[in-house]
């Protein structure tokens, strides 16, 4: 299966950051993102330089400092993040959400691995060291979502969870979300060589040769299979473990830091 409307994009330069950026997302009316690479903050290595997860053993004034960086260059008024576990928990932010911003740094909305809101100037933010980052954006109904989805995800079809969730809270058609994939660990090194213990035999047929899995792939067949358009899904198809150079990388690393992946609503 291959998207209809996929982009291999080249990386901008802007500010000292990194950012990759899709056509599909950059024509919507009032959306502000950004697909961080690993460099424009003031984390030291190997955690250099723009490092926004507090688990890495980083110090936590370079995570506020890399953070509030993201935050001005997107002009949020604050960044809305949760405490990522692998899991399909989904936290939506409305306006009876009891938002408590800190004095310092981002929201933290407790463990969860998707966000989603309608509300404007809130950043939602995705840390990811070779897990995806989906960016799901209804550009009629005004609502946006931000995933995070590793294999783990995928396994629990986290995508097509929140794709229902936009459906059933805020009424969204998922024929006309549009979604982004950002970089992730591609086939070429997303090895699984006990997949026939931890994948369900469905996923079988997205191995490309003994035991390394195109998990972009299942992402867009869950997507597809939640009532997207394959038009409407765009990959940025850069693998975060082949390119030292502009990523951060756990199975690369093992000891890293997390880049962001940042969408909110304009003013």
């Amino acid at each position: 299966m291959t998207c209809q409307r996929k982009f291999v994009v080249e990386p901008v330069f802007k500010n000292g950051f990194t950012l990759f950026r899709l056509t599909s997302l950059d024509n919507i009316e009032g959306l502000s993102y950004g697909i961080f690479g690993r460099s424009g903050g003031v984390s030291p290595k190997p955690y250099d330089s723009l490092n926004v997860a507090f688990s890495t053993g980083d110090d936590e004034k370079n995570i506020i400092t890399n953070i509030e960086l993201i935050r001005k260059e997107l002009d949020f008024e604050f960044i809305a993040s949760c405490n990522q576990v692998h899991g399909k928990k989904i936290v939506v932010i409305d306006k009876d959400f009891p938002l408590r911003p800190r004095k310092e740094g981002p929201i933290f909305l407790g463990d969860g691995d998707a966000i989603i809101t309608n509300l404007p100037r809130i950043g939602l933010m995705i840390k990811t060291g070779d897990c995806q980052a989906v960016i799901l954006v209804d550009p009629v109904g005004r609502v946006i979502a931000n995933v995070h989805c590793g294999w783990r995800g995928n396994v629990q079809n986290i995508v097509g969870e929140v794709v229902r969730t936009m459906k059933t809270d805020f009424s969204s058609n998922p024929e006309n979300i549009i979604a982004a994939i950002s970089p992730s660990i591609g086939p070429c090194c997303a090895e699984f060589i006990y997949y026939r213990e931890i994948f369900p035999e469905a996923f079988w047929h997205f191995r490309i040769n003994e035991n390394h899995f195109n998990l972009w792939e299942i992402t867009l067949s869950q997507l597809i299979e939640a009532g997207l358009s394959p038009k409407n899904i765009s990959i940025s198809g850069w693998c975060t473990r082949c390119h030292p150079e502009y990523f951060f990388s756990y199975r690369r690393e093992k000891r890293s830091g997390r880049m962001a992946t940042v969408v909110g609503w304009r003013g």
